[in-house]
């Protein structure tokens, strides 16, 4: 309960409901033409942004359903000419604009699973992700340091390294790839535009989703708006539009 006493998003939808109740109360007597209707729709919209209950459904369409642990189960034989491709996720540029690639939370998670499925399958683990610099590496080049430290060799990583999109990521990993298996690593909120444009190039990946961002365990606390709804929808709000943009484009199917 203690992150409800900070300045929150529950707190500026209570006072935009007084508002609204206010606009409403004196609509004649001020003249206030369409600004109730006006704040009622905007009332309405924020608390569909800032209500677990709303925001999990989005992402939990997205992502499917939860399997037991944090990721998808594998049971696969190793497969010496098979691969497991690892989505980058991390920042890019600096706020002035220069190129420093790194990790974000998103990224270690993917990375960290990708390794551990690489162990159970074999073959090539590819990593992918730009742009990097004369002074910087590149994001798949942090991945294939971390990767080696994590006891991969090197000779059985490759790198997409000028990607900077999912379709980008995928176009550069095409061909990287061995004629066995391909896994495709990322969080479960992204995997599907990442199977989208999968299918659309011609690579038959299967899926390894990682990183969960639904709700697990559902309880009354999903009714009350947080700061974190607010995030969550975001995330959908990108991978719903995301998904139109890149079928308009025809990168995905």
């Amino acid at each position: 309960m203690i992150d409800l006493l900070p300045p929150s998003t529950l707190l500026a939808l209570l006072l935009l409901v007084v508002l609204t109740l206010l606009a409403w109360r004196h609509r004649r007597a001020v003249r206030l033409g369409p600004v109730p209707h006006l704040l009622t729709a905007l009332t309405v919209w924020a608390w569909l942004c800032t209500t677990p209950a709303v925001t999990n459904r989005l992402i939990a369409g997205l992502e499917g359903p939860l399997p037991p642990g944090a990721t998808d189960v594998v049971r696969a034989d190793p497969a010496p000419q098979g691969s497991v491709i690892v989505l980058g996720s991390g920042d890019m540029w600096t706020p002035s604009g220069h190129a420093a690639p790194r990790l974000d939370e998103n990224g270690w998670e993917r990375l960290h699973e990708g390794v551990r499925l690489w162990r159970r399958t074999g073959g090539t683990l590819v990593v992918t992700g730009g742009p990097g610099g004369a002074e910087q590496p590149t994001l798949a080049g942090t991945m294939r340091t971390i990767a080696q430290e994590m006891g991969v060799p090197g000779d059985r990583i490759a790198m997409a390294v000028h990607s900077r999109t999912t379709y980008e990521d995928l176009v550069a990993a095409r061909p990287l790839l061995g004629d066995g298996p391909v896994w495709l690593v990322t969080s479960a909120v992204h995997m599907p535009r990442a199977l989208a444009v999968s299918r659309q190039l011609g690579i038959d990946a299967r899926p390894y989703r990682v990183d969960f961002r639904q709700i697990r365990h559902v309880t009354w606390r999903v009714w009350v708006p947080d700061n974190a709804s607010a995030a969550r929808m975001a995330t959908a709000l990108h991978e719903h539009i995301g998904l139109l943009y890149y079928r308009w484009r025809g990168w995905a199917r």
